[in-house]
């Protein structure tokens, strides 16, 4: 004859630091922070200040921005009209770019992460700071590395690119109109100071409210840097 205990008689019977490892085990991996936002959305729902950003969630910014905080140094900013997803792979992190432009910032002692839009894939290069930015346009993506180089590989074949220099890539989808992306260009290039700039200094809560000035009619989330 089979006994049957309880659900909460069995975990009665584990020892708490097991349970607390399981637990965690049964769950996404957390891949970092919302640091702030503007008009954004996790998961279809608007994210809360210094939000856990898990492995599967997805994130989307509508007129505003939004800064992550992958850990350790490593930090991404979502401009306007874009889309990511997240997922943890041991210990790397990969951003899948569904659309629109990041900019991103990978310190020299920083933790493995990659960008992945499409066919593409997009790493800074071993050992070097990087401060980059990738913008996805009618079914072209661009890649600047503003500081340090960054590696693109597509269909097996990797490229380095150096500091200051862009390359363009054609990707197997182009989903976005003539228009819209003409305003994601100028949207980018009217805040592409502003954001490096709170890229290096980690100045995110700077960034937001200095885009919030410009259009009041939309809520900011409250947020201090923390990385």
């Amino acid at each position: 004859m089979t006994t049957r205990f309880p659900l909460g008689r069995m975990f009665g019977l584990l020892p708490a630091t097991m349970l607390a490892s399981w637990l965690v085990a049964a769950g996404p991996a957390p891949v970092g922070s919302l640091v702030g936002c503007k008009d954004a959305v996790l998961d279809g729902r608007p994210p809360l200040a210094h939000t856990t950003i898990l492995s599967g969630d997805r994130l989307k910014v509508n007129d505003g921005l939004a800064i992550v905080s992958l850990g350790r140094g490593n930090r991404i900013v979502l401009a306007a009209r874009s889309e990511v997803s997240f997922l943890s792979d041991g210990g790397s992190v990969t951003v899948s770019l569904v659309r629109g432009g990041i900019w991103f910032l990978h310190p020299q002692a920083g933790s493995d992460f990659k960008i992945v839009a499409f066919d593409v894939a997009i790493q800074p290069s071993v050992g070097s700071r990087t401060l980059g930015e990738i913008t996805m346009v009618d079914g072209l993506l661009m890649i600047t590395p503003k500081e340090g180089e960054i590696d693109v590989e597509q269909s097996g074949v990797v490229r380095q690119v150096a500091e200051g220099g862009t390359i363009t890539v054609p990707i197997q989808t182009a989903q976005s109109r003539r228009s819209s992306a003409e305003k994601q260009i100028k949207y980018i290039l009217d805040h592409q100071k502003l954001v490096i700039g709170a890229l290096v200094a980690g100045g995110a809560a700077i960034a937001i409210a200095a885009i919030a000035a410009a259009d009041s009619s939309k809520e900011v989330s409250p947020t201090v840097p923390s990385f």
